[in-house]
């Protein structure tokens, strides 16, 4: 306690520091969602890893993956947020940011702050014009971020194990510490992928609703026009109903030039 009493000015004057902007959408992301979805997946990844120490022969195996896994998530927690206010830092929710006016691309620059952030990156559309649905988008973003903080985890959990277990060989212990968040990730992205799907697919369809109201518009509306014939003769019936020119109902916007720093 004492030790904290000692740092505590330091931390208070760190935090008032801070850009507003990066307190804002830095903080409160990270904090709502890496503790939600993490309560709901950690279930799932003690009893994976639980049950490979069980067959390895580890006494008390679930209790043990539990200790770990709240080990590695209580140090992660700082790494995270040093993460997130990095983001906030980098791209701002104003203006071109940092990252852009170092030369990066804009839609790289926005994955990466965003990853960093926990917006919202595009999720897999599987070959739906209209996108994922923000939930998926969220979803992405929390396993993008968790893939940065893997390394930081595997080390706490591999030093736990060894602590735990001082005679076994460390080679076997990396290599079994690897094995079992391979296994439970790889679980957890075979569960995230159909609910991505169903996401996407029901954007899709409330793309194609939307994009055939003659006042209604997106980025996506283009390709769904294209990909539903029916949908573009519906919007243009409705737009010569209202004396809207063809031309102004097929693409009321001049395309948006896209940037070149990533694909």
């Amino acid at each position: 306690m004492n030790y904290l009493r000692q740092y505590r000015p330091a931390l208070w004057m760190t935090l008032l520091l801070s850009p507003a902007t990066a307190w804002a959408n830095a903080f409160l992301p990270t904090i709502i969602s890496a503790n939600v979805l993490w309560a709901l997946t950690l279930p799932l990844v003690v009893s994976v890893e639980g049950l490979l120490l069980r067959r390895w022969g580890w006494q008390s195996p679930f209790k043990v993956s539990l200790k770990a896994n709240l080990l590695s998530m209580f140090v992660a927690l700082p790494f995270g947020l040093a993460l997130s206010f990095l983001g906030g830092w980098l791209t701002p929710m104003r203006g071109p940011g940092r990252l852009q006016a170092w030369g990066m691309g804009e839609e790289a620059a926005r994955f990466l702050g965003q990853v960093l952030l926990y917006g919202h990156p595009n999720a897999p559309a599987f070959g739906f014009a209209g996108g994922s649905s923000m939930m998926a988008e969220v979803t992405l973003a929390a396993l993008c971020f968790m893939g940065l903080c893997w390394l930081l985890t595997i080390t706490i959990e591999g030093w736990y194990l060894a602590k735990k277990s001082p005679v076994q060989p460390r080679k076997m212990l990396v290599r079994r510490v690897l094995g079992m968040h391979l296994l439970s990730y790889a679980i957890l992205a075979v569960l995230w992928l159909p609910y991505a799907y169903k996401g996407a697919k029901a954007e899709e369809v409330s793309m194609v609703r939307h994009c055939s109201e003659p006042t209604s518009w997106s980025e996506h509306c283009s390709a769904i026009l294209d990909k539903y014939p029916e949908a573009l003769a519906t919007r243009m019936a409705r737009c010569s109903s209202k004396a809207i020119s063809p031309e102004r109902c097929r693409n009321p916007y001049p395309s948006k030039p896209k940037s070149s720093g990533f694909p």
